[in-house]
């Protein structure tokens, strides 16, 4: 609109104003005359001051104050460019092409002035802060700024990159972009947006037009003329740019409309609008021709049909002319019935997600939205539809089409042959031979089709909900078959292994699986049950024996777990002494071989554990490895292809390696993780599908990154750990369900942000830690009592909390730190909290941000019930001890527990440095000495 049609709105607006109500009417009769649309513009505005809607006439007044555009600047030189041409307007400035002017090298570029009239006190700060804001990101799809001063005229301005493209709405349209083509395009933007995020920064006007797309097909975010950033704006409130609600009226979210504060989650609502314009041709809402008050009330109230359910709508007032259900869907899928059928399910509840008009409700971030759209495309089950067996069924069989055609045809053999049974089981229901033939079938189908069927989908990504079904039916069939097992000795094993596979489903640790280890600990105790009463009824059963070895066993892996290492180290014991004589016997059964094996590295996890009451210590847990690595080796020579041996080869010289880190043998350290790490690629080139394998070989990533980082080698270290989370990250997109795939990724991402805050990139460190606690706090969601869980999610909040003092945020800090602190002290009361946990415990009463919120009474005394508990003889919890000491006053008693922490740390080898954990002991004790 002309200035002066704004200055004759504004005119005719302020003398209706300064009317009787009554008077009005015949005022606009005489002031408009014929022009019925300058009595609507003024008409809606005398509605909306009325109500403060949308448009207040303080806003109205401070945006159509005297606006002069500011004379064309073509020709004339601004800094080292001279300026070409306008290219166009946006927010508060007009851009314009140009081009070097000093012959130093050719480039074109963009330069933003700010519009004369407009240049009051806020509006030059919110141009300063647009100006900051680009200054600070660097991203590929993002406009880069370049350079930046002021006019000969007194002016801001600032040069951008020229970004030669189409709006993104335009570009798919033109090129006939189909469905997969536009999400995809779609992420990339995403992925810019939540950089900015990550950088504390808010678009709040992401549409169309401020998306360009290269002749490459590259996307670049533009404008940042209205942002936001997340933390506080020297000079420039909230309160201000809500008054000059600078936005796009069709693509603001309802909290935006409403003037109220912005978060990220009114980006994910303008991106939501973007999708849905590239995904259906249309706009969520019909605002053409509405009026301000209209328009609010529209995006506040009016929820937007499906994409899918507008695909017939027709309309006069296209971007490119009107709009039938031919144009738009040529473009896309060719006609309207195939556009409609490839919007309807997952792709209408994503965009109609991301517009729910309570921010809460929407994605949580661009980065969870951005994922869904990627698991969509690759037929993975998405968030944003209800999780039914229906559903993820359907997912899995459009990702898996031949293996479950083929498993459909067994089913169906399954299925005639159970028809037939149970049709003979009519006929013969008096014969005892026919009934009997009924409950084989029944015992066939439980104890070996469910199982043989859960070992072919095991490795699939994706199967956790179909083997949590196969548990649930499993469990139903073996309650009904262990009514009839009495006397049936075969029947009984049958029953005693079954119920050890389904709790290795269920919750073994040692496996991928549902994350039920309650669940899992009554399984094996059922299979315990069934193999003690085989043996108890004849002691030569060998293969009763093996069952009881292996029930133990079971609970052995999944008893810590459930905070009892104590039990679980005791039913290990138990295990190991049923096999050693059995492998005596029968010295070249390799299965038992591997079983012993395993038992004893299960063995030694539990006793390097200092939860230990009563039990071994990190000599124990050595020797325990020890044996089971000999184990492994003479596995591995008798079976060179054995690939079992091999992984636990690996996996021994990562718990040795480990145990070698507690003396500071670093070097030594270095020698074993390589060494598995060796094995783990060669095992994994060779089986790339193997789950297991995959797991186990970013398990060998982290610790040789971890390593790398104890010999300062701070690239190297990062690059590992990088490699570790893709893996750790594939997995669990695939199946997030899997807890472990989860824990494993957290786990990735958490040493990757300690390394960025160790070496000073707080930004990026807070990026990886605010997702390892969107994943702790999924987790934890999902199962309350898990206190491995809940113990990391209370460290992270306090290292979070950490993270955002050291950057200002004052508020920030404190609720994360108090959230910490919460679950600390619900998790410290439990009787069977172990040493490590007590001393983390501790550790967070110590360190919390801000300092007010410390407690060193509290740390004080957990620490000491740590130090109880481990006998003294953790160098860690001694440390923490130590510094809960200084922390009360006591200097003394600092002194003296962290000189026994130093003692038990190995001085280091020649020409070595010390550890870190050295460094920090000898740190703490000359701080506390200086006292």
């Amino acid at each position: 609109m002309e200035p002066e049609r704004w200055r004759q709105i504004d005119e005719l607006f302020q003398a209706a104003l300064d009317c009787d109500p009554e008077r009005r009417a015949a005022f606009l009769d005489s002031s408009c005359g014929g022009d019925s649309s300058l009595r609507e513009e003024i008409e809606s505005l005398l509605a909306s001051s009325a109500d403060g809607s949308f448009t207040e006439a303080s806003a109205f007044r401070d945006s159509l104050r005297l606006v002069e555009k500011t004379q064309s600047l073509a020709g004339r030189q601004i800094g080292s460019y001279r300026v070409i041409r306008e290219i166009g307007e946006g927010g508060m400035g007009v851009v314009y092409l140009a081009s070097r002017a000093d012959q130093v090298f050719e480039k074109q570029v963009a330069i933003k002035v700010i519009q004369r009239g407009l240049d009051t006190k806020d509006v030059l700060r919110r141009f300063r802060s647009e100006r900051q804001i680009l200054a600070g990101l660097d991203h590929p799809n993002i406009t880069r700024l370049l350079d930046g001063g002021t006019t000969e005229q007194g002016l801001p301005y600032f040069v951008m990159e020229y970004i030669e493209g189409e709006p993104i709405d335009k570009y798919c349209d033109a090129h006939k972009l189909r469905i997969t083509r536009r999400l995809q395009l779609f992420q990339t933007v995403c992925a810019a947006v939540h950089y900015a995020h990550q950088n504390l920064v808010i678009h709040r006007d992401i549409k169309a037009g401020n998306i360009l797309v290269t002749s490459e097909g590259v996307p670049r975010l533009l404008d940042f003329g209205i942002a936001k950033l997340l933390t506080a704006e020297p000079g420039i409130s909230d309160r201000t740019v809500t008054e000059l609600r600078a936005m796009t009226p069709d693509c603001a979210s309802p909290e935006q409309v409403r003037g109220e504060l912005i978060a990220t989650a009114s980006d994910v609502y303008s991106l939501g609008v973007l999708l849905y314009r590239l995904l259906s041709g249309h706009r969520p809402y019909r605002l053409a021709g509405k009026m301000p008050g209209e328009i609010e009330r529209t995006i506040r109230e009016e929820d937007p049909e499906a994409p899918s359910a507008v695909i017939d709508r027709e309309e006069e007032s296209g971007a490119d002319g009107p709009l039938t259900p031919q144009s738009v869907s040529e473009v896309r899928e060719g006609s309207p019935d195939k556009l409609r059928r490839r919007l309807r399910g997952d792709l209408d509840n994503i965009v109609l997600m991301a517009l729910r008009k309570e921010p809460a409700r929407r994605y949580a971030s661009v980065l969870q939205f951005s994922e869904d759209v990627r698991r969509h495309l690759q037929a993975l089950p998405v968030i944003a539809r209800r999780d039914t067996a229906r559903y993820r069924t359907v997912k899995f069989i459009a990702r898996h089409k031949a293996g479950v055609t083929a498993a459909a045809l067994i089913a169906l053999a399954l299925v005639a042959g159970v028809v037939a049974t149970a049709s003979q089981a009519r006929v013969a229901r008096a014969e005892r031979s026919r009934a009997e033939r009924q409950f084989n079938d029944l015992r066939a189908l439980t104890t070996s089709f469910l199982f043989e069927f859960h070992t072919a989908i095991r490795d699939l990504p994706g199967a956790t909900p179909a083997r949590k079904l196969l548990v649930q039916r499993a469990l139903d069939y073996l309650s009904k078959l262990a009514e009839e097992a009495h006397g049936d000795r075969q029947l009984q094993r049958e029953l005693a292994e079954a119920y050890l596979k389904v709790g290795d489903v269920q919750g073994n640790a040692y496996e991928a699986n549902l994350g039920d280890p309650a669940g899992a600990a009554k399984s094996y105790s059922r299979a315990l049950k069934i193999s003690n009463s085989l043996v108890g009824s004849d002691g030569n059963d060998t293969e009763a024996l093996r069952y009881q070895a292996r029930s133990y066993k079971s609970l052995g892996e999944v008893l810590p777990v459930l905070g009892n290492p104590d039990e679980a180290a005791a039913d290990l014991q138990r295990a190991a002494g049923i096999l050693e004589p059995l492998l005596a016997a029968r010295g070249s059964d390799n299965e038992l071989r591997q079983q012993l094996a395993s038992c004893y590295q299960d063995l030694g996890d539990v006793q390097g554990h200092s939860g230990l009451q009563n039990l071994g210590d990190r000599a124990a847990a050595l020797r325990s490895y020890q044996k089971s690595l000999a184990l492994y080796q003479a596995l591995a020579a008798d079976e060179p292809n054995n690939s079992g041996a091999r992984r636990g080869m690996a996996l021994l010289q990562i718990r040795i390696g480990d145990l070698k880190e507690a003396r500071d043998d670093l070097e030594g350290v270095f020698q074993s993780y390589f060494s598995a790490l060796q094995i783990m690629e060669g095992l994994s080139a060779a089986e790339p599908t193997s789950a297991e394998d995959q797991r186990r070989l970013a398990h060998a990533y982290r610790k040789v990154g971890g390593i790398q980082e104890d010999l300062r080698e701070f690239k190297e270290a990062l690059r590992y750990y990088d490699k570790a989370a893709a893996i750790n990250e594939s997995m669990m997109n695939a199946d997030l369900k899997n807890y472990q795939a989860s824990m494993a990724f957290a786990i990735s991402l958490r040493w990757s942000g300690d390394l960025l805050n160790r070496v000073g990139k707080r930004s990026a460190a807070l990026g990886k830690y605010r997702r390892v606690l969107e994943i702790l706090d999924r987790l934890a969601a999902g199962d309350p009592q898990n206190v491995v869980v809940r113990g990391r999610q209370s460290e992270m909040l306090i290292l979070t909390a950490d993270l955002f003092a050291q950057n200002g945020q004052v508020d920030e800090s404190r609720n994360m730190a108090l959230r910490g602190l919460a679950i600390t002290r619900q998790l410290a009361t439990r009787t069977e909290a172990t040493p490590d946990e007590l001393s983390q415990y501790a550790a967070n009463f110590l360190t919390c941000q801000p300092a007010e919120l410390r407690e060193p009474a509290a740390a004080l005394q957990y620490a000491k019930k740590a130090l109880e508990k481990s006998g003294g003889t953790d160098s860690d919890g001694l440390d923490v001890l130590a510094q809960a000491y200084f922390e009360t006053g006591d200097v003394g008693h600092a002194i003296e527990f962290e000189e026994k922490a130093l003692k038990l740390l190995a001085p280091p080898q020649p020409n070595q440095p010390d550890s870190p954990t050295r460094r920090k002991v000898k740190a703490h004790l000359a701080r506390f000495r200086s006292n």
